[in-house]
């Protein structure tokens, strides 16, 4: 049995005496074997405490520092704690082996961490790997967590993380304020940079590029959010926009649907509205890397205003309307986006109970009849499909409703015969229409509910 660990490498000739003066200096890893490698070189295990006080004394016979997969020792194999080491996940092996040195401390002192102390797996984001650390993750106000590291400096264990996951990067995971308008990411970087940086863009210590069916979506990790979460809706969305469709994107990010809409579904033109500054300058580079930034144009600002200051009034087949946990502050800028004759699609994101979702959906398209009619708009809206995106909390879902809103005679084009003004086509054909008068959602947005943003219920 073996496993990749920090090692020197020497050539053959050095390896003994190499191998000495590190069992001297007290930097030899014990644990496991020297080994030949497949360049004729000799891989010596060292441990990680104090290998530079010692250096002089090897430097000159030592080709490279590096990492190597080593077998273990025979005292390991027969002393029982392989058999230890064994039931370790990756996570608790890079904390011991930050911490086996420590006074007192063995491996069941490891094993017996909470997992939301000490996750058994950490989860990786980019094309380069970047390892992201859960909020509460080893965290000093856990005493047991405290009392195991004593006086050892924890920047430490975040490198030691980073060499287990051969990642280049670790960043702790912010919380989102879901009453803030701007939803910064709150990411903070770990290793080997700490806490957010002043400058942005590429090249900086928090700028990413996460690569998904060919498309990619470069941002700045400490400043915007991103969720892996949404990569079927993203191909979804890519598929649902038809050639030569305008598009009005009214929350796109760093164009989480723009762009697919955009390289896929080979859209005429998508105008894309962002009020996170850092998101927007992300959205431009995307549009730009991915070639599609000819047919498309960018307003950074609250996309109620950008509509009637850039006239975004009547222009469109299809709105996306993607702000969690509810986009119902823009459903009236959405319904005002769409082409006046034809009508079109709106997609309603938004986050429902699992119980509430088919009255949210009804609900809804009752309200966008409504929103239609102040408009001086005569028009239907049914919904014919709602997609779980994934599961935002405990009985919380993330849902889109597709909803056509539009005149009856176009609804009928699209092959929709429905008698009520609103309703939900459910899957195999059947109408549930909308009561003309019902009770709000809870998720819907109210001064005392659920969803009280205030920013939300300005009207535009």
């Amino acid at each position: 049995m073996s496993m990749k660990v920090q090692v020197l490498f020497a050539e053959k000739c050095n390896a003994k005496i190499v191998k000495d003066i590190l069992q001297n200096e007290k930097c030899l890893n014990k644990d496991f074997r020297m080994v030949s490698t497949s360049d004729g070189l000799i891989a010596i295990p060292i441990s990680d405490n104090n290998i530079y006080q010692s250096k002089k004394e090897w430097s000159d016979r030592v080709v490279r520092i590096g990492e190597y997969e080593c077998p273990y020792s025979t005292a390991m194999m027969g002393n029982g704690r392989l058999s230890l080491e064994g039931k370790m996940s990756r996570v608790q092996q890079a904390l011991w082996n930050w911490l086996k040195n420590n006074e007192g401390v063995n491996q069941n002192n490891i094993l017996s961490l909470d997992v939301a102390v000490c996750p058994k797996k950490l989860e990786l984001i980019g094309d380069d790997k970047t390892l992201v650390i859960p909020p509460n993750a080893f965290s000093l106000d856990d005493n047991r967590f405290q009392t195991i590291v004593g006086c050892s400096n924890i920047d430490n264990l975040w490198e030691h993380l980073s060499r287990t996951h051969n990642s280049p990067r670790v960043v702790k995971r912010g919380t989102i304020d879901p009453n803030s308008p701007i939803r910064k990411s709150g990411h903070q970087l770990l290793w080997p940079h700490s806490s957010i940086p002043e400058e942005t863009g590429p090249g900086t210590p928090g700028w990413i590029t996460v690569t998904e069916q060919g498309i990619k979506q470069s941002f700045d990790l400490t400043r915007v959010m991103f969720s892996r979460g949404n990569i079927t809706e993203k191909i979804r969305m890519g598929k649902i926009v038809q050639q030569g469709e305008v598009v009005v994107d009214l929350y796109s990010g760093i164009g989480y649907y723009t762009l697919p809409a955009l390289v896929i579904g080979m859209a005429c033109h998508v105008y894309a509205c962002e009020w996170n500054e850092d998101a927007a300058f992300a959205l431009k580079y995307n549009l730009k890397a991915n070639g599609v930034v000819n047919r498309s144009t960018v307003y950074v600002g609250d996309c109620r205003t950008m509509a009637k200051e850039q006239s975004l009034i009547g222009i469109c087949n299809r709105v996306i309307l993607g702000l969690l946990p509810s986009s119902e502050g823009g459903w009236r800028t959405g319904v005002k986006a769409l082409n006046r004759t034809l009508g079109g699609w709106l997609h309603v994101h938004g986050n429902v109970l699992e119980t509430e979702w088919e009255a949210w959906t009804l609900w809804l398209c009752r309200r966008l009849v409504t929103l239609s009619s102040e408009e001086a708009l005569p028009w239907n809206a049914v919904c014919t499909n709602v997609e779980k995106v994934k599961s935002f909390a405990p009985t919380v879902n993330h849902y889109v409703a597709d909803i056509f809103v539009g005149p009856k005679d176009r609804l009928e084009h699209q092959g929709i015969r429905v008698k009520n003004q609103a309703g939900f086509l459910r899957p195999g054909g059947e109408f549930k229409p909308s009561p003309e008068s019902m009770d709000k959602p809870s998720c819907a947005l109210s001064p005392d509910g659920v969803l009280h943003q205030q920013w939300m219920m300005e009207t535009f």
